[in-house]
Protein backbone atom coordinates (compact mmCIF):
# COMPACT_ATOMS: atom_id res chain seq x y z
CA UNK A 1 0.00 0.00 0.00
CA UNK A 2 3.18 2.20 0.98
CA UNK A 3 4.99 1.61 -2.42
CA UNK A 4 1.86 1.90 -4.34
CA UNK A 5 0.89 5.78 -2.76
CA UNK A 6 4.30 6.54 -3.02
CA UNK A 7 4.21 5.76 -6.56
CA UNK A 8 0.65 7.70 -7.19
CA UNK A 9 2.64 10.28 -5.94
CA UNK A 10 5.80 10.37 -8.23
CA UNK A 11 3.07 10.72 -11.02
CA UNK A 12 1.18 13.10 -10.12
CA UNK A 13 4.41 15.73 -9.85
CA UNK A 14 5.49 14.47 -13.08
CA UNK A 15 2.08 15.65 -14.92
CA UNK A 16 2.47 18.76 -12.34
CA UNK A 17 5.67 19.21 -13.64
CA UNK A 18 4.60 18.81 -17.73
CA UNK A 19 1.53 21.04 -16.76
CA UNK A 20 3.92 23.80 -15.97
CA UNK A 21 6.19 22.93 -18.38
CA UNK A 22 3.36 23.21 -20.77
CA UNK A 23 2.02 26.66 -19.33
CA UNK A 24 5.32 28.29 -19.65
CA UNK A 25 5.75 27.48 -23.34
CA UNK A 26 2.45 28.86 -24.28
CA UNK A 27 4.25 32.57 -23.05
CA UNK A 28 6.96 31.87 -25.41
CA UNK A 29 7.59 32.84 -29.08
CA UNK A 30 8.37 30.23 -31.18
CA UNK A 31 11.95 31.41 -31.67
CA UNK A 32 12.36 30.94 -27.54
CA UNK A 33 10.70 27.18 -27.69
CA UNK A 34 13.45 26.07 -30.32
CA UNK A 35 16.20 27.79 -28.09
CA UNK A 36 14.87 25.93 -24.91
CA UNK A 37 14.45 22.57 -26.92
CA UNK A 38 18.24 22.98 -28.33
CA UNK A 39 19.59 23.61 -24.88
CA UNK A 40 17.47 20.55 -23.32
CA UNK A 41 18.90 18.28 -26.34
CA UNK A 42 22.44 19.34 -25.59
CA UNK A 43 22.13 18.51 -21.55
CA UNK A 44 20.38 15.26 -22.24
CA UNK A 45 23.31 14.00 -25.14
CA UNK A 46 25.61 15.08 -22.60
CA UNK A 47 23.91 12.98 -19.66
CA UNK A 48 24.27 10.08 -21.96
CA UNK A 49 27.77 9.88 -23.34
CA UNK A 50 28.44 10.65 -19.05
CA UNK A 51 30.34 7.44 -17.71
CA UNK A 52 28.78 6.38 -14.42
CA UNK A 53 31.15 4.06 -12.40
CA UNK A 54 30.15 2.14 -9.45
CA UNK A 55 31.86 2.83 -6.29
CA UNK A 56 31.80 -0.30 -3.35
CA UNK A 57 33.57 1.04 0.20
CA UNK A 58 34.14 -1.42 2.58
CA UNK A 59 34.72 -0.01 6.32
CA UNK A 60 36.00 -1.99 9.28
CA UNK A 61 36.00 -1.05 13.09
CA UNK A 62 39.05 -2.23 14.86
CA UNK A 63 38.69 -2.85 18.99
CA UNK A 64 41.76 -2.09 20.53
CA UNK A 65 42.55 -4.90 23.34
CA UNK A 66 41.88 -2.56 26.23
CA UNK A 67 37.97 -2.02 25.33
CA UNK A 68 37.54 -6.16 25.09
CA UNK A 69 38.73 -6.15 28.80
CA UNK A 70 35.32 -3.96 29.71
CA UNK A 71 33.46 -6.92 28.97
CA UNK A 72 35.26 -9.00 31.87
CA UNK A 73 34.12 -5.64 34.42
CA UNK A 74 31.35 -6.33 36.86
CA UNK A 75 31.32 -3.21 38.04
CA UNK A 76 32.65 0.44 37.46
CA UNK A 77 32.35 2.03 40.62
CA UNK A 78 30.52 1.76 43.93
CA UNK A 79 28.74 4.85 44.69
CA UNK A 80 27.78 6.07 48.14
CA UNK A 81 24.84 8.42 48.74
CA UNK A 82 26.13 11.17 51.30
CA UNK A 83 23.35 13.36 52.78
CA UNK A 84 24.12 16.90 53.33
CA UNK A 85 22.15 19.51 55.05
CA UNK A 86 22.14 22.82 54.75
CA UNK A 87 20.96 24.81 57.78
CA UNK A 88 18.08 26.92 57.03
CA UNK A 89 17.93 29.94 59.62
CA UNK A 90 17.75 33.33 59.18
CA UNK A 91 21.35 34.99 58.82
CA UNK A 92 22.15 37.02 61.68
CA UNK A 93 24.33 40.41 61.57
CA UNK A 94 26.20 40.21 64.64
CA UNK A 95 27.18 43.50 66.31
CA UNK A 96 29.25 43.39 69.32
CA UNK A 97 27.88 45.97 70.88
CA UNK A 98 25.16 43.94 71.01
CA UNK A 99 26.55 41.48 72.81
CA UNK A 100 24.85 40.98 76.04
CA UNK A 101 26.55 38.31 78.70
CA UNK A 102 24.08 35.79 79.70
CA UNK A 103 25.70 33.96 82.65
CA UNK A 104 29.43 31.90 82.61
CA UNK A 105 30.32 28.63 83.82
CA UNK A 106 33.71 27.36 84.35
CA UNK A 107 34.78 23.73 83.99
CA UNK A 108 37.55 22.98 86.33
CA UNK A 109 40.92 21.48 85.06
CA UNK A 110 39.28 21.42 80.96
CA UNK A 111 42.36 23.38 79.53
CA UNK A 112 38.96 23.86 76.28
CA UNK A 113 41.00 24.48 72.91
CA UNK A 114 38.12 22.97 70.90
CA UNK A 115 34.44 23.22 70.74
CA UNK A 116 31.63 22.15 68.65
CA UNK A 117 27.47 22.62 68.54
CA UNK A 118 26.18 19.35 68.42
CA UNK A 119 22.98 20.26 68.23
CA UNK A 120 20.89 23.26 69.26
CA UNK A 121 20.71 21.57 72.40
CA UNK A 122 24.40 20.65 73.05
CA UNK A 123 27.54 21.33 73.07
CA UNK A 124 30.36 19.62 72.95
CA UNK A 125 33.97 20.47 74.24
CA UNK A 126 37.32 18.91 74.60
CA UNK A 127 39.60 18.89 77.54
CA UNK A 128 43.09 18.42 77.25
CA UNK A 129 44.00 18.82 80.64
CA UNK A 130 43.64 16.77 84.17
CA UNK A 131 41.47 13.76 83.06
CA UNK A 132 41.50 13.50 79.33
CA UNK A 133 37.98 13.88 77.67
CA UNK A 134 35.41 15.05 75.81
CA UNK A 135 32.37 16.23 77.58
CA UNK A 136 28.89 17.35 76.42
CA UNK A 137 26.84 20.45 78.06
CA UNK A 138 23.55 21.70 77.55
CA UNK A 139 23.25 24.88 75.15
CA UNK A 140 21.36 27.20 77.06
CA UNK A 141 22.57 26.76 80.95
CA UNK A 142 25.68 24.71 80.31
CA UNK A 143 24.88 21.96 82.37
CA UNK A 144 27.10 18.99 82.04
CA UNK A 145 25.31 15.98 80.73
CA UNK A 146 28.19 13.12 80.21
CA UNK A 147 31.63 12.69 79.01
CA UNK A 148 33.75 10.40 77.33
CA UNK A 149 37.13 9.19 78.42
CA UNK A 150 39.86 9.18 75.61
CA UNK A 151 42.50 7.36 77.47
CA UNK A 152 46.35 8.51 76.88
CA UNK A 153 44.63 10.61 73.22
CA UNK A 154 45.01 14.12 74.35
CA UNK A 155 41.71 15.75 72.44
CA UNK A 156 42.77 19.56 71.31
CA UNK A 157 40.11 20.54 68.83
CA UNK A 158 36.90 18.55 67.42
CA UNK A 159 34.68 18.64 63.75
CA UNK A 160 31.44 16.58 63.07
CA UNK A 161 30.46 15.48 59.68
CA UNK A 162 27.14 13.62 59.73
CA UNK A 163 27.67 11.13 63.06
CA UNK A 164 31.53 11.19 62.92
CA UNK A 165 33.38 13.48 65.43
CA UNK A 166 36.70 13.95 64.48
CA UNK A 167 39.27 14.32 67.08
CA UNK A 168 42.82 15.72 67.06
CA UNK A 169 45.67 15.55 69.34
CA UNK A 170 48.55 17.94 69.57
CA UNK A 171 50.59 15.62 70.82
CA UNK A 172 49.93 13.07 68.22
CA UNK A 173 49.87 13.31 64.83
CA UNK A 174 46.87 10.68 64.40
CA UNK A 175 43.13 11.87 64.00
CA UNK A 176 40.59 9.89 65.39
CA UNK A 177 37.60 8.99 64.49
CA UNK A 178 34.19 8.39 66.83
CA UNK A 179 30.54 7.79 66.32
CA UNK A 180 28.50 9.41 67.85
CA UNK A 181 25.51 7.36 67.93
CA UNK A 182 27.19 4.31 68.92
CA UNK A 183 28.01 5.57 72.18
CA UNK A 184 31.20 7.93 71.27
CA UNK A 185 33.35 4.10 70.26
CA UNK A 186 36.18 4.10 67.46
CA UNK A 187 35.65 3.96 64.10
CA UNK A 188 38.86 4.35 62.53
CA UNK A 189 42.22 6.52 63.11
CA UNK A 190 44.40 7.73 60.41
CA UNK A 191 47.77 9.43 60.19
CA UNK A 192 48.93 12.96 59.15
CA UNK A 193 52.53 12.61 59.61
CA UNK A 194 52.44 16.20 61.78
CA UNK A 195 51.39 17.33 65.21
CA UNK A 196 47.82 18.12 64.57
CA UNK A 197 45.76 21.21 66.29
CA UNK A 198 43.02 22.91 64.90
CA UNK A 199 40.55 21.30 62.17
CA UNK A 200 37.86 23.26 60.00
CA UNK A 201 35.26 21.00 58.07
CA UNK A 202 34.44 22.48 53.72
CA UNK A 203 32.73 20.86 51.57
CA UNK A 204 33.28 17.25 53.60
CA UNK A 205 36.46 17.99 53.72
CA UNK A 206 38.77 17.97 56.76
CA UNK A 207 41.50 21.15 57.39
CA UNK A 208 44.30 20.40 59.96
CA UNK A 209 46.39 23.19 61.12
CA UNK A 210 49.65 21.40 61.67
CA UNK A 211 52.20 24.25 62.77
CA UNK A 212 54.11 24.72 59.27
CA UNK A 213 51.24 23.31 56.87
CA UNK A 214 47.57 23.03 56.51
CA UNK A 215 46.81 19.62 55.86
CA UNK A 216 43.78 18.73 53.75
CA UNK A 217 42.19 14.87 53.93
CA UNK A 218 39.26 13.34 52.74
CA UNK A 219 36.41 12.08 55.29
CA UNK A 220 38.20 8.81 55.29
CA UNK A 221 41.87 10.52 55.76
CA UNK A 222 43.35 10.37 52.47
CA UNK A 223 45.45 13.43 51.96
CA UNK A 224 44.01 15.90 49.37
CA UNK A 225 46.85 18.79 49.66
CA UNK A 226 49.70 20.37 51.47
CA UNK A 227 49.34 24.42 52.09
CA UNK A 228 52.58 25.53 53.43
CA UNK A 229 52.32 28.45 55.94
CA UNK A 230 54.64 31.25 57.31
CA UNK A 231 54.45 30.46 60.88
CA UNK A 232 52.73 28.47 63.51
CA UNK A 233 49.65 27.94 62.46
CA UNK A 234 47.62 26.02 65.00
CA UNK A 235 43.67 27.72 63.83
CA UNK A 236 42.30 27.11 60.70
CA UNK A 237 38.75 28.27 58.69
CA UNK A 238 37.94 27.63 55.39
CA UNK A 239 35.47 30.02 53.68
CA UNK A 240 32.78 29.77 51.32
CA UNK A 241 35.47 30.60 48.12
CA UNK A 242 37.90 28.43 49.50
CA UNK A 243 40.35 30.47 50.69
CA UNK A 244 41.96 28.82 53.79
CA UNK A 245 42.53 31.41 56.77
CA UNK A 246 44.57 30.69 59.73
CA UNK A 247 46.30 32.32 62.89
CA UNK A 248 50.16 32.23 63.92
CA UNK A 249 51.12 33.06 66.79
CA UNK A 250 54.57 33.55 66.64
CA UNK A 251 54.30 36.57 64.06
CA UNK A 252 51.01 37.73 65.27
CA UNK A 253 49.06 37.85 61.86
CA UNK A 254 45.99 36.44 60.57
CA UNK A 255 46.95 35.30 56.96
CA UNK A 256 44.33 33.97 54.32
CA UNK A 257 45.93 31.66 51.28
CA UNK A 258 44.25 30.80 47.81
CA UNK A 259 43.54 27.36 47.29
CA UNK A 260 46.41 27.56 45.11
CA UNK A 261 48.70 28.38 47.91
CA UNK A 262 49.16 32.05 47.54
CA UNK A 263 48.49 34.79 49.95
CA UNK A 264 45.50 36.56 49.37
CA UNK A 265 45.54 39.12 52.28
CA UNK A 266 47.21 39.05 55.85
CA UNK A 267 46.42 41.00 59.16
CA UNK A 268 48.11 42.37 61.98
CA UNK A 269 47.50 45.19 64.68
CA UNK A 270 49.29 46.76 67.52
CA UNK A 271 46.10 45.96 69.42
CA UNK A 272 45.85 41.60 68.37
CA UNK A 273 48.53 39.73 70.42
CA UNK A 274 49.20 35.82 70.05
CA UNK A 275 46.19 35.49 67.48
CA UNK A 276 44.61 31.91 68.57
CA UNK A 277 41.25 30.48 68.07
CA UNK A 278 39.37 31.17 64.89
CA UNK A 279 35.70 31.10 64.12
CA UNK A 280 33.58 32.27 60.94
CA UNK A 281 30.00 33.04 60.51
CA UNK A 282 27.74 32.64 57.13
CA UNK A 283 28.65 35.71 56.23
CA UNK A 284 32.15 34.89 55.83
CA UNK A 285 33.54 37.39 58.52
CA UNK A 286 36.12 35.96 60.75
CA UNK A 287 36.82 36.18 64.41
CA UNK A 288 40.06 36.29 65.64
CA UNK A 289 40.66 35.69 69.50
CA UNK A 290 43.63 37.83 70.59
CA UNK A 291 44.98 35.51 73.83
CA UNK A 292 47.20 37.61 75.29
CA UNK A 293 45.83 40.92 73.86
CA UNK A 294 42.16 39.96 75.59
CA UNK A 295 40.32 40.62 72.69
CA UNK A 296 38.69 39.65 69.64
CA UNK A 297 39.00 40.80 66.39
CA UNK A 298 36.07 40.62 63.85
CA UNK A 299 37.54 40.56 60.08
CA UNK A 300 35.92 41.20 57.11
CA UNK A 301 35.57 38.77 54.32
CA UNK A 302 38.60 40.69 52.40
CA UNK A 303 40.84 40.58 56.07
CA UNK A 304 39.69 44.50 57.03
CA UNK A 305 39.08 44.98 61.05
CA UNK A 306 35.43 45.88 61.49
CA UNK A 307 35.34 46.35 65.15
CA UNK A 308 37.11 44.66 68.64
CA UNK A 309 35.32 42.83 70.92
CA UNK A 310 37.63 43.76 74.37
CA UNK A 311 37.61 42.91 78.26
CA UNK A 312 38.47 39.61 77.95
CA UNK A 313 40.80 37.71 79.89
CA UNK A 314 42.95 35.65 78.16
CA UNK A 315 40.79 34.23 75.40
CA UNK A 316 41.39 31.22 73.54
CA UNK A 317 37.92 30.39 71.34
CA UNK A 318 35.17 31.88 69.98
CA UNK A 319 32.14 29.81 69.15
CA UNK A 320 28.94 31.36 67.37
CA UNK A 321 25.70 29.72 66.89
CA UNK A 322 23.42 31.88 64.64
CA UNK A 323 20.54 29.52 65.04
CA UNK A 324 20.12 30.01 68.73
CA UNK A 325 22.19 33.66 68.26
CA UNK A 326 24.14 33.04 71.17
CA UNK A 327 28.20 33.44 71.86
CA UNK A 328 30.63 31.56 73.53
CA UNK A 329 33.40 32.60 74.19
CA UNK A 330 36.44 30.56 76.50
CA UNK A 331 38.86 32.15 78.51
CA UNK A 332 41.14 30.62 80.26
CA UNK A 333 40.66 27.78 78.80
CA UNK A 334 38.36 26.87 81.80
CA UNK A 335 35.63 29.86 81.84
CA UNK A 336 33.03 30.07 79.49
CA UNK A 337 30.82 32.92 78.98
CA UNK A 338 27.75 32.83 77.04
CA UNK A 339 26.45 35.87 75.65
CA UNK A 340 23.15 36.81 73.78
CA UNK A 341 22.86 38.35 70.33
CA UNK A 342 20.00 41.25 70.03
CA UNK A 343 18.97 41.38 66.31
Amino acid sequence: MTKNTESLNDKLQLVRFCITGLEKFKRLSDEEVVMEFRNCHQKLQHVKNSVIESVCMNMEALVCDELRTLKTVSKFAFLNLIEKVESSYKKVKFDLKKLELSHEVTVQDAGIRGMIFLSSESVLLASRTGPKRILVYSVKELKFEHEVQTGDFIPFDVRLIGKLLYVSSEFSDVIQVLRIDDNYSEVFSFSVGKQCFGMDVYDDHIYIACLSAIIKVDMKGNRIGEYPTSGDAKYVVVKKNGHIVYSSQSNNTVTAISVQGDEVWSYSSPNLKYPYGLEKDSSDNIYVTGAHSNDVHILSIDGNLLRRFINLTNPVLFRLNEEQNIVFVCCEGNNIKIFDVNS
